[in-house]
């Protein structure tokens, strides 16, 4: 009895543990880059805390998680000798840890032809470790009733910018102030014909507390910047407000009920982690990367035993897969020649067809399940 009473104790000791706040610290740095990068080292299940690590590196730092040769950064960072290309984080901060949920925003320089701020907002299941999509939590007509609103009020808020800009004519301003308007009210009056549902595809939010966050970038481009005076549009949407509005998946991720989640199963989409095979006994691990709108995307891959991230990219027609794995770019040709095409169909929970080695011919089983 003491025994069974012993065993019982450990199992809910554990189960407590697992399902308790993310303990989050910095990602380590052999570099010492001095970047600020979020690394989950404990406070959820090992699987859940692997997958989130897993998916920030390779999304923002292009490296598997412990794959390097000097420190995580090496991928993104500085290097003199390739110029100038890199990013740097500087900070995040944790918008929620709960039982249930995982909110943050990263924050950074991308540095191309250009330095630009940059942020990245990220939500995850802290339950099973997926990161979550908006569409996801909501119905289908509270999500689209919730879309309309906030376009609305975006429009709103630049229309009301354009009204107040065209009462402020004055033919006294002297032309420095002419201009600066007339640039301002051309960047808005273009920005508007891009103002709709579109935003919430490519735009991202962010869980806090008891409210959600949607984001859109603004406006402006890096060179006119400095006459943008809306900026980014940051929508704020208190979660007992719109909690009819959210589907049972929602519900349970919101009012931390533990139990529910653990047994709620969310159909296979964008941005989940995936392991399989190629030719059944090719260990590998993917990243089913988000579609654009007309269906184009990319997937990110690698072979368990090297772990070297490998890009397929093409298109996604109804449920069916057709991508391309590009082996080099021949420069006589001009042209990148392809190591073998993929064709599968994507089931609930798992992606099955075939890699067609382009090299030797061989058409090689492909079987992908959600992890």
């Amino acid at each position: 009895m003491k025994n069974q009473f012993l065993i019982l104790f450990l199992v809910l000791t554990i189960q407590s543990k697992s399902y308790s706040q993310a303990k989050i610290s910095n990602l380590k740095d052999e570099c010492k880059t001095e970047n600020a990068f979020p690394y989950i080292e404990s406070g959820v299940t090992h699987l859940a805390a692997e997958k989130i690590n897993t998916l920030l590196q390779v999304r923002l730092l292009e490296i598997v998680p412990d794959a390097y040769e000097k420190c995580a950064f090496e991928k993104v960072m500085y290097d003199s000798i390739n110029c100038c290309s890199y990013i740097s984080f500087y900070e995040y901060t944790i918008a929620k840890n709960s039982k249930t949920l995982l909110s943050f925003r990263i924050i950074g320089e991308t540095m191309g032809a250009y330095p630009e701020n940059a942020s990245w907002e990220y939500n995850f299941n802290v339950i099973t470790g997926d990161l979550i999509s908006s569409e996801e939590i909501f119905t289908e007509k509270g999500y689209a009733k919730l879309k309309e609103k906030i376009t609305f009020n975006r429009r709103k808020r630049v229309n009301d910018f354009l009204t107040n800009l065209n009462s402020s004519l004055d033919d006294n301003k002297d032309a420095n102030e002419l201009e600066y308007e007339n640039n301002q009210r051309d960047i808005y009056e273009r920005c508007l014909d891009y103002i709709n549902e579109d935003d919430f595809f490519y735009g991202s939010f962010l869980i806090q507390n008891d409210k959600i966050i949607f984001i859109r970038e603004r406006c402006s481009n890096h060179a006119m910047r400095a006459l943008d005076d809306l900026d980014s549009f940051n929508d704020e949407v208190f979660v007992k407000d719109v909690y009819n509005d959210l589907n049972e998946y929602g519900k349970a991720l919101f009012s931390e009920d533990v139990e529910s989640v653990q047994h709620m199963e969310t159909s296979l989409k964008y941005n989940k982690i995936l392991k399989g095979t190629i030719n059944g006994k090719n260990a590998i691990t993917c990243i089913f990367n988000k579609p654009y709108l007309d269906n184009s995307l990319s997937l990110y891959y690698w072979y368990d035993n090297h772990k070297t991230i490998i890009k397929w990219s093409g298109k996604l027609n109804g449920t069916r897969l057709e991508l391309i794995e590009n082996d080099h770019h021949d420069e006589k040709l001009k042209k990148w020649i392809p190591r073998a095409l993929i064709e599968a169909e994507i089931n609930q929970n798992s992606i099955i067809g075939l890699w067609k080695d382009q090299k030797t011919g061989r058409n090689l089983p492909l079987k992908l399940i959600k992890y």
